[in-house]
């Protein structure tokens, strides 16, 4: 199972791998202009330079470990039982149907921690109070600490003046209803927003795209079908839905950025209303990379059977970290 190489994934991002410790990643910028007469003996100097973007990447471990004890298991697996011919057997599911169906949900659940790290990671996550946005309890801040994602890095650039933003003022409703109820063909105004605010460089590159929350993908489709525009909902191609504005991928993030946000997020505890569900991006693959040590740590899964204390455990682990590269490719709207 090649979690790195997960088409969802694949589709978004560029992968590096190789990346040991805390690693410098050295972008080459826009070149100054060149060309200048050539009427002399000596060679024409324009002072033209290049200018080089240092960004730095610190893929940090993750793993977990699932520990099973047989007799806390659930006993209708009786495609298991119907096959236990010893004593130990009982306890040790190495080989069983059991153990096939109980690395799958791991599998599953290795799968999802991707994409929540590399987008919603923040190492100083906050409990969310009367006031201010965070996690609903305390027992979830360690599923999303490990790392700084991309929307962390990206709310840091915004402040910092480094990125463009588009407001999407339904964010700031006071009931969920308010921030969802997008008048017919928002989308299209924030999609329009965005594009104006990206520059020549990012508007040339053919393989920009714009990821979006459900909410403004669901908008533009309804905008689409009351128009009787003929459209296809592309969702082989990288397993996530796909529709094109203006000759550019729309891809809906949903089960990328909006389950867990919906799910582990408030705005704040009085309104108990979601943090920032309406978001766009408009980027390249490349400029919103995942780096870890080696894609292929997690080719398998590992696991055992401790005799004494008659556990079984199955483990993963990997190396992570996301950003974005280059502030001249990427706007983003919430």
């Amino acid at each position: 199972m090649q979690m790195f190489e997960q088409p969802a994934l694949t589709a978004i991002h560029k992968i590096i791998q190789g990346v040991t410790m805390e690693q410098q990643l050295v972008i080459a910028g826009r070149m100054s202009k060149m060309g200048i007469a050539d009427s002399s003996c000596t060679r024409p100097n324009s002072g033209a330079s290049v200018a080089l973007k240092p960004k730095n990447t610190k893929p940090e471990k993750v793993g977990d470990t699932l520990v099973i004890c047989q007799k806390d298991l659930d006993p209708l697996f009786k495609a298991y039982f119907d096959k236990v011919r010893t004593y130990k057997e009982l306890y040790d599911i190495t080989g069983s149907d059991e153990e096939v169906f109980i690395s799958a949900l791991v599998v599953d659940a290795a799968n999802k921690a991707i994409p929540r790290l590399a987008w919603l990671g923040d190492k100083s996550v906050p409990v969310a109070d009367a006031d201010s946005a965070g996690v609903t309890s305390a027992a979830l801040q360690k599923y999303y600490s490990t790392i700084n994602g991309i929307w962390q890095k990206l709310f840091a650039a915004v402040t910092a003046g480094d990125v463009e933003r588009v407001t999407i003022d339904e964010n700031t409703g006071t009931t969920i209803e308010a921030q969802e109820t997008l008048a017919a063909g928002r989308s299209l105004a924030i999609f329009e927003e965005v594009w104006a605010k990206s520059n020549a460089i990012l508007r040339a590159r053919p393989d920009k795209q714009m990821l979006v929350s459900r909410g403004i993908f669901e908008n533009y489709r309804q905008y689409l079908d009351s128009k009787g525009v003929v459209y296809d909902i592309n969702i082989t191609q990288n397993g996530l839905q796909t529709l094109r504005w203006n000759g550019i991928p729309i891809v809906n993030m949903e089960t990328v950025w909006d389950i867990d946000l919906k799910a582990d997020f408030v705005a704040d505890t009085t309104t108990n209303t979601y943090f920032l569900p309406n978001r766009v991006i408009l980027t390249i693959p490349d400029n919103i990379p995942i780096t870890t040590l080696n894609e292929n740590d997690m080719s398998e899964l590992e696991s055992w059977y401790d005799q004494n204390l008659r556990n079984w455990n199955i483990a993963f682990g990997f190396s992570l970290d996301a950003l974005f590269i280059d502030e001249e490719l990427i706007v983003v709207g919430y």
